[in-house]
């Protein structure tokens, strides 16, 4: 009976009540050795006033027959298990005892013993008298409101990552051995899980690549349940309102999944932090690789129980390559789920999966019968643009037959094929996002990648947004459904475009944004096509059939531009729109594709030039986009980050100086003249008003330049947090290094570094180095 107790307590102390200190409301209690005895003291009342002493023995005993008669257990030799009169096992191997320890805790004995655990109310140590110190006790318990049901995961390690453990860092980079035989500058692998539900997201703590990761991690969730329908009545004349479905109903309503993304991170090691407790690395993030997405259908727990339902996750990545499995615990606070609740949801859900089934079956086949239709519709079309000879010499040029990009489906980084309305929906994020022009500027410091599959073609995956956060960059297409989801929520008319764009331009998009070439992308027609397959945003004004409102959102470089722009075709290069859509909308483009864009109609509600689909069929489908919560701008660390680059980069410039025999003297106060300038570039990004100030700022700077000398001045951005970095970028632009290597007379260096920090902690910082210094006319 000691080994059976002593399992209970195990089952409580070992995992959930370390879960339940991050994620059970009804139970905290802080880590000292009195709260962890009191807590034992209740289990131990709690065996005896309930008689649970008796039901353990028998269930013990019971187990252990069953398995003995199964050959779980061997019944001769020395592994032998033996039961006794009181339930005590002898004889058996570790393992054996393991698996019986598991079955008597997911037993339903022991998970109403944990119920009623929880309920217990652990008393204030008389040891420790209130101190009248608030804060820290607050860090450990936390009051939350009884009617609100919580989604508790737990993340109890992993399994079979087998083909993660490669890398393509060089031999010599690679940490061999544990952390602590770490050199800096060395690399080392991680896993990251993020976990997303209802506008909530958390992440598990970073675990080194290894076949079978620990991960130890708890998560909570608060449902927030959809308005129900209600029903008025009349009670002696005074009308109240009553629920027209019970609880359990209200809950399954809530369809949207869990998401979980697997990241796996490089990190480089880049300083040993020494203190009182020890040694502790300090990382600096290099890369990041999506491994695999999964969506898990949390109402499964409701058709269950038990306390805890054990739901195996399989992870599945590029390719349908297994990546491996996660082991995950659920649970629903405060609600409790009996027999008959868990048959009603079975049958719920079952009927659901059936209507999903059949509105998808339903819209596959509308789709069908819609594209002919469009195809036929716009080949008339087609030969009336083949016929009209008033063309400009681009379009001469460059006209090659292709079909038109017309895409109603698209596979999601689940495997999963779905219409491309369904990855949009409108984003309000107030505390991150607060006009346009913030989120544009937001999806443009995004990096770009368009990630190539075996074979050398592109990967055609449409990722979802959370995943395009979690992993903090994505091709074109995902840069423009984020944008637009944050244009809706602004309340713009906006729409994802698909079309072509100028292949020199859209090169010169990626190279404004520091990207690599587009040599990648494949082309329509011959080789050196000169149109080439893009994404981007179109926002269109409250009045549709005036196209002086029409902007053009580039998500990829933050840039925007009107249609009827002069010289606009030259800037943006967008050659033709075949579709558009939004969460709701999806708009095939009939009209010839020979006519310039300032020459399209974009009156989408013209049927005559614009092929539209049933918005309701739209509607109705299913695994639509849930909302996503953005993390906030961290403010705080600006000047703590504009501090320390200063100083690093003052050391560095005056360091390479000096290697060469200058002496360098910096102006504090020419470094302080330098602030608003940077402000301004950054204003224009953003807003796209130029000169900020400007006049300003030149009165400021030529009162402070002597007569006969000489200023210059270069600022440079950077998207990244590393300063060795920015030292190599400087080093390579030449302007910069015409300052850096200036001997002349009565020179005086200035320095300023600014921060702007965005959403999904983005940092924006702009540096301007300048010189002033005699001139040698002077």
């Amino acid at each position: 009976m000691e080994e059976a107790r002593g399992a209970a307590s195990h089952g409580i102390d070992g995992d959930d009540a370390q879960g339940d200190k991050q994620n059970n409301a009804a139970m905290k209690v802080q880590r000292t050795p009195e709260a962890i005895s009191s807590l034992r003291s209740a289990i131990d009342a709690k065996l005896h006033e309930q008689g649970i002493y008796d039901e353990i023995r028998e269930l013990v005993h019971r187990k252990a027959q069953a398995l003995r008669q199964t050959n779980t257990y061997p019944k001769v030799g020395a592994d032998a298990v033996h039961v006794d009169d009181a339930g005590r096992t002898s004889g058996a191997t570790a393992s054996d005892e393991a698996r019986l320890i598991q079955d008597v805790l997911e037993s339903e004995v022991v998970q109403q013993l944990l119920t009623m655990v929880r309920s217990t109310t652990i008393k204030k140590d008389a040891a420790h008298p209130d101190d009248g110190n608030d804060g820290a006790e607050m860090e450990d318990v936390e009051v939350a409101n009884e009617n609100d049901v919580y989604l508790y995961l737990r993340l109890a390690g992993g399994k079979a990552f087998v083909d993660q453990l490669l890398t393509d860092e060089a031999e010599s980079d690679r940490i061999v051995g544990g952390i602590t035989d770490a050199q800096v500058g060395q690399v080392q692998a991680f896993f990251r899980v993020s976990v997303m539900f209802q506008a909530q997201r958390q992440t598990a703590n970073d675990v080194m690549c290894c076949v079978d990761p620990p991960f130890n991690d708890c998560f909570r969730f608060r449902i927030d349940k959809r308005k129900t329908r209600t029903q008025r009545t009349k009670t002696r004349g005074a009308p109240y309102e009553v629920e027209v479905i019970s609880f359990w109903e209200a809950l399954c309503l809530v369809d949207e999944p869990v998401q979980i993304d697997v990241l796996k991170v490089v990190k480089r090691l880049v300083h040993w932090n020494s203190s009182a407790q020890g040694s502790s690395p300090q990382w600096h993030e290099v890369s990041r690789e999506l491994l695999a997405v999964h969506r898990l259908d949390w109402r499964r727990v409701l058709c269950s129980t038990l306390q805890l339902v054990h739901l195996p996750v399989s992870l599945v990545g590029k390719m349908k390559v297994p990546i491996g499995t996660l082991d995950l615990r659920a649970d629903l606070l405060h609600f409790k789920r009996t027999s008959s609740v868990t048959r009603d949801v079975s049958a719920l859900l079952n009927k659901e999966t059936l209507q999903r089934n059949m509105l998808n079956h339903s819209f596959y086949q509308y789709a069908k019968h819609w594209w002919e239709e469009y195809r036929s519709e716009a080949a008339i079309y087609d030969d009336i643009g083949k016929r009209d000879h008033d063309r400009d010499e681009y379009r001469k040029m460059t006209a090659h037959p292709r079909p038109r990009l017309v895409k109603l489906f698209a596979e999601d980084d689940d495997g999963r094929f779905r219409m491309v309305c369904k990855f949009v929906t409108p984003l309000r994020v107030p505390i991150a996002i607060r006009s346009p022009s913030e989120a544009t500027r937001f999806v443009g410091l995004l990096p770009y990648e368009s990630t190539p599959v075996v074979g050398g073609t592109r990967d055609d995956t449409w990722r979802s947004i959370s995943a395009f956060l979690s992993v903090g960059k994505g091709d074109a297409q995902d840069h423009a459904l984020l944008l637009a989801s944050l244009l809706l929520g602004c309340g713009l008319d906006a729409y994802v475009c698909i079309g072509t764009i100028a292949a020199d331009v859209q090169k010169s998009h990626l190279r404004e944004a520091k990207q690599r070439p587009s040599s990648d992308r494949r082309g329509f027609g011959s080789e050196g096509a000169a149109e080439i397959g893009h994404v981007w945003v179109l926002t269109r004004g409250t009045n549709p059939q005036d196209p002086s409102t029409i902007l053009f959102w580039e998500s990829v470089t933050g840039e925007r531009y009107k249609v009827l722009e002069k010289g606009g075709h030259q800037q943006h290069g967008y050659c033709a729109i075949d579709c558009v859509f939004s969460h709701r909308q999806f708009y095939a483009n009939l009209q010839p594709r020979e006519w310039r864009l300032r020459d399209t109609s974009f009156n989408f509600e013209d049927e005559s030039v614009w092929k539209p689909m049933n918005e309701a069929m739209i509607e109705d489908l299913p695994y639509g986009q849930p909302p996503v919560a953005l993390l906030p701008p961290d403010l705080l660390q600006l000047p703590t980050r504009e501090h320390d680059w200063t100083i690093a980069l003052k050391k560095q410039i005056s360091s390479r100086r000096r290697a060469n025999g200058y002496i360098t003297r910096w102006s504090d106060e020419l470094s302080f003249y330098l602030l608003p300038a940077l402000n301004a570039y950054e204003m224009e990004r953003l807003y796209g008003v130029a000169q900020v100030e400007n006049e300003l700022f030149q009165q400021s700077i030529t009162r402070f330049v002597q007569e006969g000398h000489t200023f210059q001045g270069v600022p440079v951005m950077f998207t990244f947090e590393s300063v060795p970095e920015a030292i190599e970028t400087l080093d390579s632009h030449e302007l910069v290094a015409n300052i850096i290597h200036l001997h002349a007379k009565a020179s005086q260096f200035g320095l300023a570094v600014r921060c702007f920090a965005y959403p999904e902690n983005l940092v924006v910082t702009w540096v301007m180095l300048a010189v002033s210094y005699q001139s040698s006319s002077a």
